[in-house]
């Protein structure tokens, strides 16, 4: 992982060639999962990282993509005279905040060096509306949730290219005005194509599966479901709980780097909504206990009534957890069917986005295509 940061001379050092920049939101793991993903299917020295968390991910991020870390656009202690502003055209544009200058200064100098450059964003209206606005051509990732806003119209209508990263039936009504221009690819995971041994998992296995986004889990649930099911049943968690104490029954890994050693035994998981956590448990064809967490735009409450009406999850609602009967959630559970993520996921989808990448490239700037 090569790191360019706020200086001019640095940005001059960055490789000619680049046709592919991608933009990663820095809110959980899920953006750069993703990205992780296409970035492989493309020409390492073509690509370039932005971003204000890629320290994080230093680990997983190969040598040969260059990153250029970005400063975060929130207030700091410096930034006291701030002030929000509220505009139907963008989400986020409050005023005298040095970040937001800074990092918007070193993207569009990233720009005016390379001008036959291709902006993926994941996500940002405002990065994309930024990119459009200097004359480059953007891929925008679309999102479940109620995004029929202005802001999101804008950043829709200018992007070159819409990338759907799930299957077109787990499309929205709202979506009909884009589709045109919309590459629906599956979904997929750092678990896509892997084999999947069914032999080997139990129902009486239970993970609770989460991310790095914020939710709702904590001890107390962990205790409330453990209590409702048979002393036969063995939860697993995968997943960072404060204050976590240790409960007769339940097996806890945290922030586990092993995941799939442990999601592989267990038939059923509960987990939030979350793009990337969905995901990995559709490619692992995992019955899902559903919980949406509070997100903008809907965002998981709407994808898990889609995962729902596929088949493959049963939904809980946060509001509901202190009465749920877990003893009749589970056993609801078991009664999905696993065959529906097949309609979900696609095996191939990177290697078809990237080629989807590729193509645009070649058209707008008239490169040959290989």
């Amino acid at each position: 992982m090569k790191v360019y940061l706020l200086k001019s001379s640095k940005i001059a050092q960055v490789n000619m060639s680049y046709k592919y920049a991608f933009y990663i939101h820095h809110h959980g793991a899920g953006h750069m999962t993703r990205t992780l993903a296409i970035a492989a299917q493309l020409p390492p020295n073509e690509v370039v990282f932005f971003g204000s968390s890629l320290e994080t991910f230093k680990e997983l991020i190969p040598q040969d993509i260059t990153c250029i870390q970005l400063p975060l656009d929130i207030p700091n202690d410096n930034d006291r005279d701030w002030t929000a502003s509220e505009m139907s055209f963008l989400h986020y544009a409050p005023i005298k905040v040095k970040g937001i200058v800074e990092r918007n200064n070193l993207i569009t100098e990233f720009f005016a060096k390379h001008h036959q450059c291709l902006l993926i964003v994941d996500v940002s209206v405002e990065i994309t509306l930024l990119a459009r606005l200097c004359g480059i051509p953007t891929v925008v990732v679309r999102q479940h949730g109620n995004r029929s806003d202005l802001a999101h119209a804008m950043a829709y209508e200018s992007a070159s290219l819409l990338l759907a990263p799930y299957a077109e039936s787990m499309a929205q009504n709202m979506e009909h005005a884009f589709t045109e221009k919309t590459f629906y690819s599956g979904g997929f995971s750092k678990y896509s194509g892997m084999p999947i041994d069914q032999s080997q998992r139990s129902e009486d296995q239970i993970a609770v599966f989460f991310g790095q986004g914020g939710t709702c889990f904590d001890l107390q649930l962990i205790v409330n479901i453990r209590k409702d099911l048979p002393k036969t049943t063995s939860l697993h968690i995968l997943g960072t709980i404060q204050n976590y104490q240790a409960i007769s029954g339940v097996s806890y890994y945290g922030n586990c780097k092993n995941a799939y050693d442990v999601l592989k035994n267990c038939d059923i998981v509960i987990s939030n909504a979350g793009h990337n956590c969905v995901m990995e448990l559709g490619d692992l064809r995992k019955k899902i206990i559903c919980i949406p967490a509070d997100r903008p735009f809907e965002e998981q409450e709407v994808k898990a009534q889609l995962l729902e009406n596929a088949g493959v999850a049963t939904v809980i609602e946060e509001k509901t957890l202190d009465q749920a009967n877990w003893s009749q959630i589970v056993e609801s559970a078991k009664k999905l069917k696993v065959e529906g993520w097949g309609k979900l996921m696609n095996p191939n989808a990177t290697s078809e986005i990237a080629t989807q990448l590729k193509k645009l490239h070649a058209k707008l700037f008239r490169t040959l295509y290989n």
